[in-house]
């Protein structure tokens, strides 16, 4: 399945300030989709992480409702066109 943008959510925003040299803590996030795990943490997966204000080390729970299964990722890229990857 392509990537939902509405099924990505903010779930707590940074402590402390909002980039990344001011933040006292990352953001948490949450993914629900039936895409397996491998799929969403791919480089471009997430294509619109800038619009959203995902940040380098925020964490993202993904949810895969086809296993289901729930695991963390960690925002190690956020490209300037939005492209987002994970680990």
């Amino acid at each position: 399945m392509p990537y939902a943008t509405n099924s990505l959510n903010l779930r707590s925003p940074r402590v402390g300030g909002g980039d990344d040299a001011g933040s006292l803590s990352a953001a948490k996030w949450s993914y629900v989709s039936a895409d397996a795990n491998a799929t969403v943490i791919a480089a471009g997966y997430v294509d619109d992480g800038v619009e959203k204000g995902i940040k380098v080390n925020d964490v993202v729970e993904i949810v895969d409702t086809a296993t289901p299964l729930v695991t963390h990722a960690v925002v190690t890229v956020v490209a300037a066109n939005g492209d987002v990857t994970m680990v």
